[in-house]
């Protein structure tokens, strides 16, 4: 799966690809345009098609974030600090302040409640969870 964070600055991602099990593949989970930053968790294929919708403006309806039983999830942060989060449901804002979503989420939650910034908090949740590795991107406004 992965982790990826938000301390309400700075948007961290691991880049980790997992097929069932863990692999050495790797991808990036985090976009940014002039409206914001997009991250997607879960499924790959349908986050990097979410993805692509966010890049290109946003144009109808947001690509399904389920398919054939594989879910993903998404978010979208603007940068007024409206935030945003998809998923098989359709989509509904957020209260502001940091969050984490993904495998590793509780772990890069707890982290950032204890003061950690949210690279830190991925690279805390790489070294408890499997699915999340020490190799992160990293965006800000």
């Amino acid at each position: 799966m992965t982790t990826i964070a938000w301390d309400g600055k700075t948007l961290a991602a691991d880049r980790r690809v997992s097929y069932g099990s863990i692999s050495d593949a790797k991808t990036t989970k985090i976009v940014k345009t002039k409206r914001g930053l997009c991250g997607t968790a879960g499924n790959t294929s349908l986050g990097s098609a979410f993805k692509r919708w966010f890049a290109q403006g946003e144009k109808g309806d947001s690509p399904p974030l389920e398919k054939n039983g594989e879910a993903a999830t998404a978010f979208i942060i603007r940068s007024s600090g409206i935030r945003l989060h998809y998923d098989m449901y359709g989509w509904h804002e957020v209260d502001p302040g940091s969050f984490a979503i993904g495998s590793g989420w509780e772990l890069a939650t707890g982290a950032m409640e204890s003061g950690k910034s949210a690279v830190e908090a991925v690279q805390i949740a790489a070294k408890l969870d499997g699915y999340t590795s020490n190799e992160i991107d990293v965006l800000e406004f």
